[in-house]
């Protein structure tokens, strides 16, 4: 019997809900994609795949409700991402076979050194999609680095960064290796979301009783369940412990399933929205093979060189992910102003305060188009003005 379809139109139309699950499923995409590297195992790499067709289906939605433009450079590095994960992609690449080689090889020399657990309470989750520029992947970086570009072009195109990136804390309670997480980073990332009102306390309170931690109220004030054995104590340091005594909870992999229906719930229930099926369901979305060859004939169209010049097509660092922004030191380095012999910030700085550069601040970092580099590369720092242009002297 066939899986009904889930309707992730429903998503689309709540653009702070698509940018929280975007994340969520992002961070499932790494969690899969690390574990299949890291440990060879195939069916990792299939249910990331499968996973990835989540993805698409979840942004075309985006672009029908016109939140999202596929039709551009997010479409195309979407497209090249479309493709580490296709049959015959980065898997079973030269790259891939040797990468996964090289992990077992220092996995056995390794063995007799015990794993050591970081602390949960400084890092909540390992592995982690980041969303940020330049972001380092010690495995599967080829594949991890592209996610991340994906989700970040598109969180910024939707101005929801931040909300994509607390989908990705989110999806961390359950796809993750780690085995444990800090009370206080599970409590910073509900404040977080309870902030932007993305969150029903409701749902988050059945999600607190299953794991034993103190309910909150509507006003985020702690409150205490009548069972005395859910109550959090207080530990010498003066911070709020489970009810065994530690400062984190600890769930196994088989543990899990069931919490990640519950903490996603959380969000869901905000918008009156039905949580996604656990098992993806976008195999069998009629525009699928289609969509993801446009996606990727997009990606050989866009990253086409327009001109024979190189030294006016400088890619700068990060080249092989095409963005139609590019952050400081990204456009350093494609306007060639680390070659000028000054200081190339306050080279960019004096253009933006000159009106020459248009910037935009993320977060407080200055982001720049691309279009509006290539306008500076043709036509230099002159600040183009409004009326007519003026006629010299008359003769």
């Amino acid at each position: 019997m066939a899986m009904e379809i889930y309707n992730y139109e429903l998503i689309a139309q709540h653009r702070k809900l698509l940018a929280v699950y975007s994340g969520w499923v992002g961070q499932k995409i790494c969690f899969l994609t690390h574990s299949a590297v890291a440990w060879d195992r195939s069916n990792h790499w299939s249910a990331a795949s499968a996973e990835m067709d989540r993805l698409v289906v979840v942004m075309h939605e985006a672009e029908k409700a016109k939140v999202l433009n596929l039709s551009g450079e997010t479409g195309a590095i979407l497209g090249k991402l479309i493709g580490h994960f296709a049959a015959g992609g980065w898997w079973t690449s030269r790259d891939g076979v040797h990468e996964r080689r090289a992990i077992q090889q220092a996995s056995r020399e390794l063995e007799k050194f015990p794993d050591h657990e970081p602390d949960p309470d400084y890092a909540p989750f390992q592995p982690r999609l980041l969303l940020e520029h330049d972001p380092s992947y010690p495995i599967a970086a080829t594949a991890i680095n592209q996610l991340d570009a994906v989700l970040m072009q598109a969180a910024v195109a939707m101005d929801n960064l931040d909300e994509c990136r607390l989908g990705v804390s989110l999806a961390g309670f359950g796809y993750r290796n780690t085995p444990q997480l800090g009370i206080p980073f599970v409590d910073s990332v509900f404040n977080d979301l309870a902030a932007r009102g993305l969150i029903d306390v409701q749902a988050e309170n059945e999600f607190r009783r299953a794991l034993g931690l103190a309910r909150v109220a509507e006003d985020r004030g702690p409150q205490l369940y009548s069972d005395p054995a859910l109550i959090r104590r207080s530990t010498p340091d003066g911070t709020q412990a489970s009810h065994g005594g530690s400062n984190s909870f600890t769930s196994v992999p088989g543990d899990r399933a069931d919490i990640r229906g519950l903490v996603l719930g959380c969000v869901f229930s905000r918008f009156d929205v039905m949580v996604p099926p656990a098992e993806c369901d976008a195999t069998q979305y009629p525009e699928l093979v289609g969509l993801k060859r446009r996606l990727q004939a997009t990606s050989v169209t866009v990253t086409k060189p327009i001109s024979s010049n190189a030294e006016r097509e400088r890619p700068g660092k990060g080249a092989g992910v095409v963005r139609d922004h590019l952050w400081i030191d990204d456009a350093i380095a494609y306007l060639g102003a680390d070659e000028l012999g000054v200081n190339p910030k306050k080279f960019i700085y004096r253009l933006i305060k000159k009106g020459a550069l248009p910037a935009k601040k993320i977060n407080g970092r200055f982001v720049f188009f691309k279009a509006d580099l290539d306008r500076m590369i043709a036509n230099g720092d002159h600040k183009r003005t409004r009326g007519r242009p003026r006629k010299g002297p008359s003769a």
